[in-house]
C-alpha cells in the first residue's frame, strides 16, 4: 500500500494538472495518513497538491471539501503548512450553504473546523443545518465527534443539542460506555448550568457495561446477560 501511494503521488508531481482538485482532495485524504511525513519529497508534492486545490476550490463539492478537510487536518495541525487553507474551505461551506441533498462527512468537517476557527458561527450554524439530514445515518463516533466539536466553538444552538441527544438516544445500545460518558461530557459543556435534566436523562440511558461476560446491574452487583427466553420469561 506504502508503496502505491508513493507511485500515486510521484504521478501527481509530474501531472498534476490532470488532476481535479476533488481527486487530489481524495487522495490526500487517503494518502496523508499513512506515508511518512518527515520525507521532504512527499511534502513538497503535498504543498502541490494543497495549492491546487485552494486554486480551485469553487469545484469542490461539500464531499471534496470533506476529503480536504481530513487532509489537512493530517498534515496542517497549526495553520502553518499552508496558511489561509482552512480559511477557503470554510468560505466553500458558505458558498455551498444552500445544498440540501448531498451527505458527506459532516461529523469530521464539525470537528476539524472547531479547532480551526471555533468563532465563526455563521459556519457552524450552516455546518448543523446539513447535520440534521445526516442524523439517521449518524454512526455513535459521528454522534461524539459532533458534539465534541460543537463543544469547543462559540456557536450554541438549543435544539441541535436535543436533536443529537434524541438520535443518540435511538442509538444508545451501539454506544461504547466510553463514548457515551464523552458524549454526555460534551452535551453538558454545550448545555452549560441549564443542563442537568437532560445530562441525567442521558445517563439513563447508558449501554450496560460488560465485565467478565456479565452485565453490570448495578455498581456492587453483576447479572449473567439475558437470553431472548429469559427476556421473554420475565416480560409475562
Amino acid at each position: 500500500e506504502v508503496r502505491l501511494y508513493e507511485v500515486v503521488l510521484a504521478h501527481i508531481s509530474g501531472h498534476w494538472y490532470d488532476y481535479p482538485a476533488s481527486a487530489l482532495a481524495e487522495i490526500g485524504a487517503a494518502v496523508a495518513p499513512v506515508l511518512p511525513r518527515d520525507s521532504e519529497q512527499i511534502q513538497q508534492v503535498y504543498k502541490l497538491m494543497f495549492r491546487t486545490i485552494a486554486a480551485d476550490r469553487d469545484m469542490l463539492t461539500l464531499q471534496g471539501v470533506s476529503f480536504a478537510a481530513r487532509f489537512m487536518a493530517e498534515l496542517d495541525h497549526k495553520g502553518e503548512f499552508y496558511p489561509g487553507f482552512s480559511e477557503g474551505l470554510a468560505r466553500r461551506v458558505m458558498e455551498l450553504r444552500d445544498e440540501t441533498k448531498e451527505q458527506y462527512d459532516i461529523a469530521r468537517v464539525i470537528e476539524i473546523f472547531a479547532r480551526r476557527c471555533p468563532e465563526e458561527r455563521a459556519l457552524f450554524s450552516t455546518l448543523c443545518r446539513h447535520m440534521h439530514r445526516h442524523l439517521a445515518v449518524f454512526e455513535p463516533v459521528d454522534f461524539v465527534r459532533t458534539v465534541r466539536g460543537l463543544s469547543l466553538t462559540e456557536y450554541r444552538d438549543d435544539r441541535v443539542v436535543y436533536s443529537l441527544a434524541k438520535w443518540a438516544g435511538k442509538r444508545a445500545a451501539e454506544f461504547s460506555s466510553y463514548d457515551w460518558d464523552s458524549f454526555i461530557t460534551a452535551v453538558a459543556i454545550l448545555k452549560g448550568k441549564e443542563g442537568g435534566a437532560l445530562e441525567e436523562r442521558l445517563r439513563l440511558m447508558a449501554p450496560p457495561m460488560l465485565i467478565g461476560g456479565y452485565v453490570a446491574a448495578s455498581p456492587t452487583g453483576l447479572l449473567p446477560p439475558q437470553t431472548p427466553a429469559s427476556t421473554s420469561a420475565a416480560a409475562v
